[in-house]
């Protein structure tokens, strides 16, 4: 195996250990479900993302947005 062949091998090891592959989608910081978002997806480009957070799913969003007590939640 070649040099490059190598790196690029490490590299891709280390994006899957890191969770970052191409098909990744991001978990829900509350109930761990998965949502419709790559990771590779810009925070601002989602619903339900949660500075210093994270990622909601759409019921968790839901349970804490629309939800007379969500605001306790948070």
């Amino acid at each position: 195996m070649g040099l490059i062949h190598w790196r690029e091998a490490q590299r891709k090891r280390s994006r899957a250990e890191s969770g970052q592959t191409a098909g990744a989608r991001e978990k829900c910081v509350l109930c761990g479900g998965e949502t419709p978002y790559l990771r590779t997806v810009p925070i601002d480009r989602r619903e339900g993302y949660l500075e210093g957070a994270g990622q909601l799913c759409a019921a968790c969003c839901r349970e804490i947005f629309e939800s007379p007590q969500g605001g306790d939640l948070l």
